[in-house]
């Protein structure tokens, strides 16, 4: 760890919103750490990434158990320690869906996400996360049954908030009924993927649970998974792109695959 003052993110330089209809503040821009910190040898660029961040005003900084299996995790909590970063500063989410192979280790039962969560702050060697996510809908366990788990892990100081990552506008709408009726903490923000070619989910079916609810988002792979960079435009995977190396993988193949290249080309 650095010794001597805290590192904390250069506020001047950056735009914050409020999250949804909470008080919290986050940055316009976040850094989330799913792809570059699924193994160990990623440390010292998921650690650099993360100073550069926070020297640019970030404060927002997503994971989840799923990535890595935890490492990303680990190497989050790891680069955030040896930074010295003030934990006040910054806000930190995690997403709680899967990890291990026992069959309670996934999903939205009570089990899971009180252990999991647990698990997840054990990692990223923090007391709390801001914002807690679930992953995923769970539609073999009951809806109630994942909104008290989540209130639960609030009234506890696992978290302050929880929220959600690709359900259905209509499955929120009935958590946040689900918790107005009982008292409950209810969830304030949704995570889904979001574009400008992956459009409408964000902009149609959740149109009216922000609008109705307040309802906050962040979103995830707002460059398509890098399809919107512009590398990919001659339809081929530049030598150490990322679909160079998974082998032109589905998202490749959605946009630049047999017959899609010249209709991709014409979004941009």
């Amino acid at each position: 760890m650095v010794e001597g003052k805290q590192m904390e993110p250069a506020y001047a330089k950056m735009e914050y919103r409020r999250l949804g209809n909470t008080g919290l503040k986050v940055s316009v821009l976040g850094y989330g750490n799913w792809l570059n910190s699924n193994n160990k040898e990623a440390y010292d660029f998921t650690r650099d990434s993360i100073k550069e961040c926070l020297q640019m005003g970030v404060n927002f900084f997503d994971t989840a158990e799923i990535y890595g299996m935890g490492e990303a995790e680990r190497q989050m909590g790891s680069a955030f320690k040896e930074l010295n970063v003030r934990r006040e500063s910054i806000v930190v989410s995690t997403k709680i869906w899967k990890v291990g192979g026992g069959v309670n280790d996934v999903m939205n039962s009570r089990k899971h996400i009180i252990e999991g969560l647990k698990n997840s702050l054990a990692r990223l060697q923090m007391d709390y996360v801001d914002v807690v996510y679930s992953h995923r809908p769970d539609y073999e366990c009951s809806l109630e049954e994942t909104c008290r788990a989540f209130h639960h892990c609030i009234e506890m100081g696992l978290c302050f908030y929880w929220g959600t990552s690709e359900w259905t506008a209509q499955r929120i709408a009935a958590a946040i009924g689900i918790c107005e009726k009982n008292g409950w903490h209810k969830p304030v923000v949704e995570q889904p993927q979001y574009s400008m070619v992956r459009r409408e989910k964000f902009e149609k079916d959740f149109h009216y649970v922000f609008a109705d609810y307040g309802y906050g988002s962040t979103i995830w792979s707002p460059l398509c998974g890098g399809i919107l960079s512009g590398k990919y435009n001659d339809g081929s995977a530049p030598e150490g792109s990322r679909f160079e190396k998974d082998g032109n993988g589905v998202t490749f193949q959605r946009y630049f695959g047999p017959g899609k290249k010249e209709s991709t080309l014409k979004m941009f």
